[in-house]
């Protein structure tokens, strides 16, 4: 079985980086249904007894408006593939709006709380939906698994039903759609000068003993440079480092772990395992080996400080190494960058349990109940995201 595709590359726009608002022709009230129950005598378009792997094609024209999450690293193009091939083959079709990146959370949030939230909200971050979910207009989706047997079957062959299940708000409901995977991996890591690293002698990190080790070899011998300076405000590098001390951090953060030896859930934040991990912070800070600006500065600060050579150290994933190595080569021919394998900690390298993964998922609006096509849109989510078939043409679609 094929685990979750990144969906932030090319096609990958539904899944990741995007925002559908789903306009419903016809729709009638279904706002007096039990929780988790959809008027089948409103519907529209939807498969009949729609299966697990079964392509969909909606019935009657399924017609989606977009909200896109537009990256500069990968900007939408109306030549892909994923459009022509989605109306053709399921029946759907988009009325795209592009919004840039920097402008998407703050847009997204303006809409919510004017009352005017899409019907499918996506680019959401585990725990963002919580500050949407009091506010009424967002759709507890786990009412409405038995609509959706591509996630149904995979959280149960993949035994991701528990880290589905953590996801639960104060009512015991779950909000978000997130992405999933089979197994556990690692996107980011570290970015680093292999030419500076190989002029002070110094190898690549493998544990974090050996990363402080570099940094210190770094500012010795390059006094007027912090030699570690990180984007993201810091918020993707700790999904690697926190789990090295058996904690969370970061936009994997969970204000919850579990304390096998007392058998119950304890506070993050108080942990000794989370203390640690925010000592060894701390402890580079205060050396002078990481840029304290890390935690505040934008990504094109952080980057142009490494490109510049004020940085020499810097968090990374695959599709943005690939930028960051074109824009050094562009201005420093001779300067080399290099990945780091994740450094592990003293009881050697751990993995997060990621199959849940602590980036872009979905939210949908609870106005969606109402709709005529609601169970089209449901079925037609639920193929796209998590059957083969769907992660398929949105790897491919492009």
């Amino acid at each position: 079985m094929k685990s979750w595709k990144n969906l932030l590359v090319g096609a990958a726009v539904i899944g990741a980086s995007v925002m559908l608002v789903a306009c419903s022709s016809n729709s009638k009230s279904t706002s007096n249904a039990k929780a988790g129950v959809i008027n089948m005598s409103s519907q529209k378009g939807y498969m009949k007894n729609f299966k697990a792997d079964e392509t969909f094609k909606a019935a009657s024209a399924l017609n989606l408006s977009m909200m896109y999450r537009d990256s500069p690293n990968y900007p939408v193009k109306n030549s892909w593939m994923l459009w022509s091939e989605l109306e053709k083959n399921q029946n759907v079709t988009f009325k795209r709006t592009d919004i840039p990146l920097s402008d998407y959370p703050q847009k997204r949030s303006t809409l919510i709380a004017a009352g005017q939230t899409p019907d499918i909200v996506t680019a959401v971050a585990p725990g963002e939906e919580t500050q949407f979910v009091a506010g009424g207009q967002i759709l507890p989706v786990s009412d409405y698994l038995k609509y959706m047997p591509n996630l149904s079957a995979r959280l149960k062959e993949w035994k991701l039903t528990d880290l589905f299940n953590s996801h639960k708000q104060k009512d015991g409901k779950v909000y978000i759609l997130p992405q999933i995977g089979e197994v556990p991996t690692y996107d980011y890591t570290f970015a680093y000068r292999s030419d500076i690293f190989e002029k002070a002698g110094i190898k690549a990190p493998t544990t974090l003993d050996e990363f402080t080790k570099a940094l210190e070899t770094l500012k010795a011998k390059y006094p007027s440079v912090t030699p570690y300076s990180d984007r993201w405000q810091f918020n993707a590098i700790p999904n690697i480092v926190a789990p090295q001390f058996n904690t969370s951090a970061g936009w994997g953060y969970s204000n919850a772990t579990y304390d096998k030896g007392d058998n119950k859930f304890v506070f993050t934040g108080t942990t000794p395992d989370y203390k640690k991990f925010v000592s060894y912070y701390s402890n580079l800070v205060q050396k002078g080996l990481m840029d304290k600006e890390s935690l505040t500065q934008t990504d094109d600060t952080a980057t142009a400080k490494f490109i510049n050579g004020q940085s020499f150290v810097i968090g990374t994933n695959g599709s943005e190494f690939t930028t960051l190595q074109k824009n050094l080569q562009a201005k420093h021919p001779d300067e080399k960058v290099a990945m780091m394998t994740v450094p592990a900690g003293e009881n050697g390298l751990m993995v997060q349990d990621n199959r849940i993964a602590a980036v872009a998922g979905m939210m949908l609006s609870s106005k969606l109940k109402n709709s005529d096509h609601f169970l089209a849109t449901l079925q037609f989510i639920d193929w796209l995201l998590y059957s083969d078939s769907g992660q398929t043409l949105c790897a491919l679609g492009s």
